[in-house]
């Protein structure tokens, strides 16, 4: 008796594409509710000198570490999602 292996790759599609839009989603969420506390790290154009003088390192850190926490979340879960 021969049995059939059969092998399905570990990657999704549907789970990247879920994990990107929760990524996605995870982004415009923190970025609204920063804003709500009165941050403004949805800096609109760079290319004035109002906005170049108005960009902290605070609003800077706050930025990055928004798509850190929504890269994160959105990874995690594409992780949990996948066929395996």
């Amino acid at each position: 008796m021969a049995q059939e292996l059969r092998f399905e790759p570990a990657l999704s599609w549907s789970a990247i594409i879920a994990g990107a839009f929760v990524a996605v989603a995870t982004s415009i969420f923190l970025t609204l509710l920063a804003a709500g506390f009165g941050y403004d790290v949805a800096a609109g154009g760079l290319a004035s000198r109002q906005s170049l003088m108005d960009f902290t390192p605070k609003v800077g850190g706050g930025a990055i570490a928004i798509q850190v926490i929504s890269a994160g979340i959105g990874g995690y879960l594409a992780g949990r999602l996948r066929h395996a």
